[in-house]
């Protein structure tokens, strides 16, 4: 059987067929790989990390349409204020996200309205045009698309699937996908997850039937038990951390958290002897959003504090940029990581599972910065961290004034071993563990479940030459009609500094 398998530019790319994630699909299917994004550009960032992922495998390029992106955006944001009540996620995006744009979004946020409007605007755009001649020039038997929720290509993949009938599995990316992308548009056939927090959050927000939903983990992370030992004196020397010293990692967060000046204070509470003799290992999160008035970690001289140098380089060019930073990074050094490290702080991030997953002390940084609307306090009111709460061996810090007695309960907890069995048994609910079959055969036992229940073959022979023509040409409209609309702000903004100079 053929499938085609649909990955949104270099994050998918890296991540899936770095691990392999399709290695029993190829041996049994014939596999073709669409890749959205820059052909050229994503070839160059691979050859940059010294990976050759597309080779030996079958690659077409796909288009992205802005104009179509801003639709699906659109539908989003207003699921975002219309289901507030089934995620504490969507009322935190949707307080954080408004703006003065918003009245029109609020307007169209009843259920009759969005769904008349919904089916309109679908309506209007049509297909994805470079999609939809992949599909029928392949006439695949199966799609299989991981997902971050609202990204560049899922919305137009599921849509494919539900108008030609094609068996879809669809693969999520992160998290916290199902619980605060806002509810998507199209179901797929079947829907592999994290674990079963992932899976009650498919059927109790997203809607889906509780058998088309299987824990299977992610791609990205190993049974625990399968993980090879490591030489933690080798690579806490590589890191430059002191051999004998308890260690902190303290993990950077994507969203808006002023670390820098966090981590000041811990060194002065370490220099003064307020907290214990630890030592600290910064690892700013890779793909951090820029920050307001940050200090410059590399400005400062730490007697306590490690900057993690296999990020090193990728903070230093974060900090330099106008721009949010999205560049591959290893997952297999952090995984390295927790095996070296004695506990962990992060300001609400994944780093809090991956580190209940090993079973290390844990604590959330959970309080606002002082700086910015969309910091740690706003994050943890997001619906996926919720089941973290429930127990008393995660530490969670609401108040800047507690951190330094946190911070000693978190030293005091290490080599607990009931703390570790209470922190993983929680681990253990958000990511499906399994030490006897890798990611990849479990993807394949989905798509074998995928084609056994397919009764109906896909539906190629309606798609008219004429309506490929007239989907193409919408979409065009739409393009041309983005571009203009982009050159007047341009014009606007023009007027605007002539206006201030003169």
């Amino acid at each position: 059987m053929k499938g085609i398998v649909v990955l949104n530019g270099i994050s998918m790319v890296h991540r899936f067929l770095g691990k392999d994630a399709f290695r029993n699909l190829e041996a049994e299917h014939e596999l073709v790989f669409a890749i959205l994004g820059d052909s050229a550009q994503i070839r160059k960032d691979l050859s940059a990390s010294g990976l050759r992922l597309l080779d030996n495998h079958r690659v077409v390029w796909l288009r992205f349409y802005q104009s179509r992106f801003k639709h699906w955006l659109t539908l989003f944001n207003i699921s975002c204020i219309l289901y507030q009540d089934k995620s504490s996620s969507f009322k935190v995006r949707y307080q954080e996200s408004r703006s003065s744009g918003w009245d029109r979004l609020e307007r169209l946020a009843q259920p009759d309205i969005y769904q008349s409007y919904r089916k309109q605007i679908q309506e209007r755009m049509g297909l994805h045009p470079g999609l939809l001649d992949l599909m029928l020039r392949e006439q695949p038997d199966f799609i299989v698309v991981p997902s971050s929720g609202v990204d560049q290509v899922t919305d137009d993949v599921l849509q494919m699937g539900n108008k030609l009938g094609i068996p879809t599995l669809m693969l999520i990316f992160n998290w916290d996908n199902l619980s605060s992308k806002g509810i998507y548009h199209f179901h797929p056939t079947l829907l592999g997850v994290w674990g079963e927090q992932s899976r009650r959050h498919a059927i109790d927000i997203q809607g889906f039937e509780a058998n088309h939903v299987f824990s299977i983990g992610a791609v990205q992370y190993p049974s625990i038990e399968a993980l090879p030992p490591v030489n933690r004196a080798a690579i806490r020397m590589d890191m430059g951390l002191p051999a004998d010293v308890t260690t902190v990692l303290f993990a950077g967060t994507l969203r808006l958290f002023d670390e820098t000046t966090l981590l000041q204070r811990v060194e002065e509470a370490i220099e003064s002897g307020t907290l214990p003799k630890i030592h600290v290992l910064y690892r700013p999160h890779p793909w951090r959003h820029r920050r307001t008035d940050e200090p410059n970690f590399l400005d400062f001289e730490w007697k306590h504090i490690t900057l993690d140098p296999s990020i090193a380089s990728i903070y230093e060019v974060a900090k330099q940029s106008s721009k949010n930073i999205n560049m591959v990074y290893d997952t297999d050094t952090l995984l390295n990581l927790y095996q070296v490290v004695d506990a962990v702080i992060s300001p609400m991030s994944t780093i809090l599972l991956e580190s209940m997953m090993f079973g290390l002390p844990t604590m959330a940084v959970a309080f606002t910065d002082g700086k910015h609307s969309w910091s740690a306090d706003k994050v943890s009111q997001m619906h996926h961290f919720k089941e973290l709460y429930a127990i008393p061996e995660l530490l969670v810090c609401r108040e800047q004034g507690q951190f330094f007695d946190l911070v000693k309960q978190l030293v005091a907890q290490i080599g607990n071993p009931s703390v570790k069995s209470a922190l993983q048994a929680v681990s253990r609910d958000c990511l499906f563990q399994d030490a006897q079959h890798t990611y990849a055969e479990r993807v394949g036992v989905l798509v074998d479940k995928l084609m056994k229940e397919s009764s109906v073959p896909p539906n190629y022979t309606d798609i008219t030459p004429w309506y490929r023509l007239m989907n193409r040409l919408r979409n065009q409209i739409y393009e041309i009609g983005e571009q203009v609309r982009s050159l007047n702000w341009i014009k606007r903004i023009v007027r605007k500094i002539k206006a201030f100079r003169l």
